[in-house]
Parts: C-alpha cells; structure tokens; sequence
C-alpha cells in the first residue's frame, strides 16, 4: 500500500508540478517546487505566474488538494492567458476552477485559504488582501461576459470591472461576487451573499442575502481562532 501511494503521489502530485513551477518561475524558484499542485487539468499554461515573496520554500502554495471532504477529490482546473501573482503561501482547494484570459489578472495575498469547488474567473483583475478566506462554492467573476444596451441612455452598460478585496475578508459557501466590487478589510459575507458594485461595504460587519446587507456591525474574524473545534 506504501508503495502504491508513493507512486499515485508521483503521478498526481510530483510530475505536474514539476512540470508547472519550471514552465512558470525562474529556475532559483522552480527548483524548490514551491508550486504543489494535485490532479491539474491544464487547459492553457500560459501566461505569467509571479511570487512575489522573499520567502520561497517547499510547499507555499498548494492548488486542488482535498481540503474538504464534502466535494470530491478531482483537482484543479487552470487556464491562464494573463498574470496570477502570490504574495505568500496560498491554498486553494479540489474541485476549483482558475480562468485568466489575456487581458486578466488575479493577486492573491498572502494566507490566502479557498476550501473547495471555487470559481475564480478574471477578464479585467481580481485582487484579494491578506488573510482571505473563502468557503465552498463560491464564485468570483469580474465580467458579466454579455452587456445590455440601455435604451434611453442610447449606449451599452458598464459590464465589467476590476474586483478588489480587502484583508481578513471572510467570504462563506455559495456566495457570488460581481464586477466591479471592492469591499474594506475585516468584512464576513455570510452564505449565497450576492455581491454587486451598488453597494458601498463597511468594515468590521457581517453581511448576508441578496441583495446583501448588513446583520451585525462591530464582529470580525478572529484569525486562527475561527474553527470550532468542541461541540460539546
């Protein structure tokens, strides 16, 4: 059994991310793999990805391991055209989906934990603060793909823009974030919170519904001490 889950690491883990972090980073980095990845489905490796981190070891971002038991254990999928930048360690769970087309970026800060089955898609450029953590389900989009033309006003609407999320941002399962966003540091949007770019956020609150709104002011996520761990 030993020797079979060596060689199953080997072909799920070790060979695509060798394969990854000398495609993408300079040798002094790929090297150290700092780049794990498990089960990838490489759609398009192309593009930039950049750590901008001094500290780079073994291991610092991990992409489509089984966080959660409750999705299934299927990997990542990646297509990349643009630039993807670590700011520090990164964990970003099964069943996820990374799209950057050429025009796109997303940065993620350091500490940066999405659970599983995320959906991060970037025409324009997403930005996340330190300290993100994200929930199952969640969908992250910064174009609407397909604008609307506005009769009165004889013009198409603004159907995309850049996404950007500040620190200790808590986002929970199956919450949806539109174009054009950009939320304070220390916000909790609570489960299948849909949010839009009408709506100025505030710090140090908890939001839910949609359309969202606050439920509790003067809360915030308490980092490393935000898993319940005695149901007793």
């Amino acid at each position: 059994m030993k020797l079979f889950s060596k060689i199953r690491d080997i072909f799920q883990v070790l060979i695509p991310s060798m394969i990854f972090n000398f495609h993408y980073l300079p040798f002094k980095q790929a090297v150290r793999l700092p780049i794990l990845l498990k089960k990838p489905n490489f759609r398009k490796l192309e593009g930039k990805v950049i750590i901008d981190n001094k500290n780079i070891h073994q291991g610092m971002i991990r992409l489509g391991f089984n966080i959660s038991n409750v999705y299934p254990d299927s990997g990542i999928s990646w297509l990349n055209e643009g630039t993807i930048i670590f700011k520090g360690t990164a964990q970003i769970g099964s069943d996820s989906y990374i799209v950057v087309r050429q025009t796109g970026s997303i940065e993620f800060g350091d500490d940066f934990l999405s659970t599983a089955a995320t959906k991060i898609v970037s025409c324009i450029g997403i930005s996340f603060g330190q300290h993100t953590l994200i929930g199952w389900s969640v969908t992250i989009i910064d174009t609407d793909f397909h604008p609307l033309y506005d009769i009165d006003k004889a013009r198409f609407n603004d159907a995309y823009g850049k996404i950007e999320i500040g620190d200790c941002n808590w986002i929970s399962t199956q919450c949806m974030i539109m174009h054009s966003v950009h939320t304070p540091e220390n916000c909790v949007f609570g489960a299948r919170s849909v949010l839009t770019r009408n709506r100025q956020y505030e710090s140090y609150c908890v939001y839910a519904g949609s359309p969202v709104h606050v439920v509790k002011r003067n809360t915030i996520r308490k980092i490393g001490q935000d898993l319940i761990t005695n149901y007793e």
